[in-house]
């Protein structure tokens, strides 16, 4: 689990440069931070497998002071990510409802240099994979929110990461065809280890190996920055893409859409 925990915390003090506002809270089993204040969306991990109900409920708890500490009691939605399932009595009594069933979120790693062979054969032949500009922005992030609704009014925290000239260990990157957008992606650079995130292709693309060709992609710059690992987070329907790719599952998480009790 300390790969994990580990993990959390780079990335969260590398996003910390550029969004101030960040804060996170931490014991010996849980660790939290608000990820995008502009997002209104709050992140919270309880790292440790199977809990006990009294420590779930203490760290349901710390969350919500928490995070009404920092956010003034105006939240509407966060995630809490448990390793273990939450029973309903226990969020009734944290005065909150779970948004339908928990998702299953797998954390996953890759040794750069040791992955599976690449396998692109019939690739589109006009797909290229450029750099996220000032010239196509708009369009990335139009393409992101179709899967990560969240990323609405996320323009101004792209330009902080991925174009503003200090920043220099994040990247995103976009795959063209024919002129036109359809995949995104974006990796981080921490000390020991990156971080892909952010991983989109067009509803009207998939299944002609965009993923694929972005982290082929992705994993050359990390081999080119001598990044000895790559991490990422993946649901369930994709676990079994990246394990082509040569990731192990290494930790997993229900991860529950939480709002309020009015």
């Amino acid at each position: 689990m300390d790969n994990l925990h580990n993990a959390l915390l780079e990335i969260f003090d590398y996003r910390k440069q550029f969004e101030p506002e960040l804060d996170f809270v931490e014991d010996e089993y849980k660790y939290g931070g608000v990820m995008q204040q502009d997002f209104d969306d709050y992140d919270f991990f309880a790292l440790k497998q199977d809990l006990s109900e009294d420590k779930i409920k203490s760290s349901l708890d710390e969350m919500i002071k928490f995070y009404t500490r920092v956010k003034d009691d105006s939240f509407k939605k966060f995630s809490f990510f448990s390793r273990s399932k939450i029973v309903e009595s226990l969020l009734k009594d944290a005065g909150l409802k779970s948004n339908g069933e928990p998702r299953v979120i797998a954390f996953m790693e890759c040794t750069v240099g040791e992955e599976n062979k690449w396998d692109l054969n019939g690739l589109p032949k006009n797909l290229q994979v450029v750099d996220l500009d000032k010239e196509n922005i708009d369009e990335a992030v139009e393409l992101n929110v179709e899967v990560f609704e969240m990323r609405k009014g996320a323009k101004p925290q792209y330009i902080e990461y991925f174009i503003n000239p200090e920043a220099k260990r994040a990247f995103w990157v976009n795959a063209k065809l024919d002129g036109k957008i359809v995949g995104t992606a974006a990796m981080y650079l921490c000390d020991d280890f990156a971080f892909i995130t952010d991983v989109t292709v067009s509803s009207k693309h998939r299944r002609k190996k965009i993923a694929t060709k972005l982290f082929h992609y992705l994993h050359g710059m990390a081999k080119a920055n001598e990044t000895p690992k790559i991490m990422l987070n993946a649901e369930a329907g994709a676990v079994a893409l990246y394990e082509k790719i040569g990731y192990e599952s290494f930790a997993s998480f229900y991860v529950y859409a939480l709002t309020k009790i009015s």
